[in-house]
């Protein structure tokens, strides 16, 4: 396993993502998780308690029955409601890569603000957990973009984000990237390997009995190890370098300090397109030689592309 990324950022400006939206690319490849599908169960690991909360079946809740309609699918509990006082989680390995979105195909029926579900995630198998919402959501480093998800603003009676309400049917993604490493003395908020990746759906209630249906989750979908030019590439977008000065009056700059730099390049190109200086990337950069104008820079380890301009001249 590669070494856990332990990211330092140095910018000017940090920008947060926790309301973003999913970026899509081109996957090289995608798996879907069916809970029908037996050969996957290794990947699976729920509640080991006398009691399990978590099922794999078919539903007979009445609130579900007529979208489900024998269809097996994980879910708390397939034939009673929800029990009071509980906080329990069923636990998925994901294959990863530098970049993954998680598809969620789910329903749910939860006290509001009560009662609800929580889609975690850990890079140390399963020693720290993070919420996908409210954590790791800068573009440098570890970042996270969600879409159809709950806000950092729906909690549950014990503080933590939720889905809570209902829902009759609903698709909710995130994608999990690593942005350009750039250093500062602000540590990363959750520390990521591009290696391993659980995803752990995690039910809890207050002391409340409720009669509620409880979460069903139909299927999940990970697609995986992007083109550079697909959603990584997008994410670069986001994900800012920022040199300076820019504009530079004498057309000397300075690029920001990244981690292992040996394995990136840089390359300036013209307006025309043409490439103008290829080489390992470096903080300083001197275009004093030519002539002032708008130029074009790209950093890249030959994966990931993170682009911008400069200017000089007066």
């Amino acid at each position: 396993m590669k070494k856990l990324i332990l990211v330092l950022l140095k910018l000017t400006t940090i920008f947060s993502l926790a309301n973003a939206q999913v970026i899509d690319g081109m996957p090289l490849d995608s798996t879907t998780f069916r809970f029908t599908d037996t050969s996957f169960s290794h990947l699976f690991i729920g509640d080991t308690s006398t009691a399990p909360l978590w099922h794999i079946g078919r539903t007979f809740k009445p609130s579900f029955t007529s979208d489900t309609n024998g269809v097996v699918a994980l879910m708390t509990d397939t034939l009673y409601n929800y029990p009071d006082s509980v906080d329990k989680s069923f636990v998925m390995r994901m294959p990863m890569g530098m970049n993954i979105i998680i598809d969620i195909w789910h329903r749910y029926e939860f006290d509001s603000f009560q009662s609800g579900g929580a889609v975690e995630i850990s890079g140390d198998t399963g020693r720290t957990w993070f919420n996908v919402v409210g954590a790791c959501n800068y573009a440098l480093g570890p970042g996270i973009l969600t879409e159809n998800f709950y806000s950092d603003t729906t909690v549950l009676w014990n503080g933590v984000s939720a889905f809570s309400g209902q829902s009759a049917g609903r698709l909710s993604r995130f994608q999990l990237f690593w942005g350009l490493p750039l250093k500062t003395t602000i540590p990363v908020d959750c520390p990521i390997s591009p290696d391993v990746l659980l995803v752990r759906f995690r039910f809890m209630s207050d002391t409340t009995a409720d009669t509620l249906a409880g979460w069903v989750i139909d299927s999940v979908r990970a697609e995986y190890d992007w083109y550079a030019e697909g959603a990584v590439g997008s994410i670069a977008g986001v994900s800012i370098i920022s040199p300076f000065p820019n504009p530079s009056k004498d057309g000397k700059f300075l690029f920001p300090e990244i981690i292992e730099a040996e394995k990136y390049t840089l390359s300036i190109r013209d307006q025309l397109g043409r490439v103008i200086l290829t080489r390992p990337y470096t903080r300083d950069v001197d275009l004093a030689p030519l002539p002032p104008n708008l130029y074009f820079f790209t950093v890249s380890d030959g994966r990931t592309r993170y682009s911008g301009k400069i200017v000089t001249g007066p």
